[in-house]
């Protein structure tokens, strides 16, 4: 993530002072010591010194250790065993303090710092972000700060939140791996237990004869319960049962003088329930589970019916848009009759029905025939009349139709239709 090193002056007396380069200027007040690697030349004769922190006036050592690159920054860097994991390490092995400078909300607590100027008071409370910009600030008023680089650095952030993971000094519980590594190592070397092929032996010997303390803490305090008793000033007893406890508790006491009271604070009231409670809740988890998948599957199962229905329906409009089709041909095929009839009527030539000329005719057939066109012709122009209005709605309203400005486009069934009542509207003398 984007970020700045900061290039600050540590204070030697009688000398010129020593310079770090760090992206946390807010954790300075935490800072316990400055480290060089062994090897560089630049700091040789400063090994063993003290160098006074900026700002802040608390007296530090200068340590030779490997965790400084002499090729990165000035070759030295800042310890705050509380808020980095490679300072952590590197303040177990030189026995340094370990003063935390922020709190569980990532704000600036003085709690384990002592407090050297009203500046340093000013910062209790206030948010990393800040404090870090209040602390450059101050630095660049009274000229400590020699310059300042933009700098990009891989911070790692939290899958959930998604915001910048910070490291914090806490109290937790480890069990000796190495310990429990003891058996599994001898049942390899006896040959009690083998491994096929052989070679993965020497994998197996490398991870259990390295194996580091296994941290058995969980942060949620529902969760493992560890055989840990508090006594009243704070001594604590880890046996197999509350009465070993009790017993190491009352030998304590007979060589301290303090009363044998194991168990009796917050964490032990904590550790009593905390098994009732861890069962209530995973009760809680099971229905909160079984009501999720039931109400799953009554969803998935609604789903399903109104994707069938939905098929039903789109079927049921395809088979009343096929009928309703018929039903316009049906009634074109009605108006295409009609149309022959009338033309038969009025010219009874090459499009007549009868074969016979006219003048064979005698007036009674004539006029019957005349008769039978107009009959034929009133009954197919009687059903139009009732039937075209209802057909070509049903036709319009059922097939899709998209139009341009220029050439509407029409459903064909009503096209039919409409070819077929054209005639008609020209014709005015059949209405």
């Amino acid at each position: 993530m984007p970020g700045a090193y900061h290039r600050i002056g540590f204070g030697r007396p009688g000398g010129e002072p020593v310079y770090i380069e760090t992206t946390r200027p807010e954790l300075l007040p935490a800072c316990v010591a400055l480290v060089a690697h062994p090897d560089d030349e630049r700091y040789q004769a400063l090994f063993g010194s003290t160098v006074t922190t900026p700002l802040f006036g608390v007296q530090v050592p200068v340590l030779a250790h490997q965790l400084a690159d002499p090729a990165k920054g000035s070759g030295a860097v800042k310890i705050t065993p509380a808020h980095d994991f490679n300072d952590f390490e590197v303040g177990r092995r030189h026995s340094l303090p370990m003063p935390s400078i922020l709190d569980r909300e990532g704000r600036v607590t003085l709690a384990e710092i002592e407090p050297g100027s009203d500046f340093v008071r000013a910062l209790d409370g206030v948010d990393r972000a800040e404090a870090r910009k209040r602390i450059v600030a101050e630095l660049e008023r009274l000229e400590l700060l020699v310059r300042t680089e933009p700098h990009t650095h891989q911070v790692p952030h939290g899958d959930r939140s998604g915001v910048p993971i910070e490291p914090l000094l806490t109290t937790q519980w480890y069990c000796n791996a190495a310990e429990l590594a003891k058996p599994a190592i001898a049942a390899v070397e006896s040959g009690a237990t083998q491994f096929v092929p052989k070679q993965w032996e020497n994998t197996f010997f490398a991870w259990m004869r390295d194996i580091q303390p296994w941290c058995i803490s969980r942060q949620l305090w529902w969760g493992h319960r560890i055989p840990a008793w508090f006594g009243e000033d704070g001594t604590v007893f880890v046996e197999r049962t509350e009465a070993e406890a009790q017993a190491a508790a009352e030998r304590d006491a007979a060589g301290t003088g303090l009363a044998a009271r194991p168990a009796t604070g917050p964490e032990s009231l904590l550790n009593r329930f905390a098994a009732p409670l861890a069962l209530i809740l995973s009760i809680l988890s099971l229905v909160l589970y079984v009501m999720l998948r039931v109400t799953l599957g009554q969803w998935r199962r609604q789903q399903r019916r109104e994707t069938l229905t939905a098929r039903q329906a789109a079927a049921a409009a395809q088979a009343a848009a096929t009928e309703t089709s018929a039903a316009v041909a049906d009634s074109v095929a009605r108006v295409k009759r009609a149309e022959a009839l009338v033309l038969a009527a009025s010219d009874p030539g090459p499009n007549a029905a009868l074969t016979a000329a006219p003048d064979q005719l005698s007036p009674a057939q004539r006029l019957e025939v005349e008769r039978l066109v107009s009959q034929r012709v009133d009954e197919e122009l009687r059903w139009l009349r009732t039937n075209l209005p209802e057909l070509v709605a049903a036709v319009v309203a059922q097939s899709p139709v998209s139009a341009t400005a220029d050439e509407p486009e029409v459903a064909p069934g009503a096209a039919a239709a409409a070819e077929a009542a054209e005639p008609l509207a020209d014709g005015g003398q059949l209405k």
